[in-house]
């Protein structure tokens, strides 16, 4: 199961948004049947309407994959809309923090706040015996949602999990 954004008015529990999907790269078939089974909440943009749901995915491909080696192996990176344009195999790199695990998989972006950091820095402050500590942050699409009400307690977010190890509590 899988904690999805889909931009479509309308669903319900039970709907099949995507049936049969079908694409294919590099010689690697992939199918993909998609049912909804729980509804988080709604959500209105400007880009059109949908639903945060968690989603029963079925997948079928030619190769052995799992469902997160057929998400790296067919999805691309999301940028935020300003860019205006589509990703690129470099934005890989450039839209990931040094210290983010390749096991952690789930944000829709990169926490912009950390993309400056690079392995030298990191170093710097370790050096200087700056204790450090990590939380695991899946950013939400809602840091591509743009601010457009006068009062920012209006302005509607979409969730966005954490964790935090419980060594990182006791350091803090």
């Amino acid at each position: 199961e899988w904690r999805v954004m889909i931009r479509k008015e309308k669903i319900r529990v039970g709907d099949k948004p995507l049936e049969a999907i079908s694409v294919s790269k590099d010689n690697t078939e992939f199918n993909l049947n998609l049912e909804i089974i729980h509804i988080h909440s709604d959500w209105i943009e400007d880009e059109g309407n949908g639903v945060e749901a968690t989603v029963r995915i079925v997948l079928n491909t030619s190769e052995k994959l799992s469902m997160a080696q057929a998400f790296e192996h067919f999805g691309t990176v999301p940028l935020p809309p300003y860019l205006g344009r589509e990703s690129e195999a470099s934005d890989r790199g450039k839209y990931q923090t040094v210290y983010a695990k390749d096991s952690a998989s789930g944000s829709v972006a990169a926490p912009t706040a950390g993309l400056h950091f690079t392995d030298e820095l990191l170093a710097k402050i370790h050096d200087k015996g700056v204790k450090r500590s990590f939380v695991n942050l899946h950013v939400g699409a809602g840091t591509f949602r743009p601010v457009t009400v006068d009062n920012i307690a209006s302005h509607k977010m979409h969730e966005e999990q954490f964790s935090v190890g419980a060594n990182t509590i006791k350091e803090i």
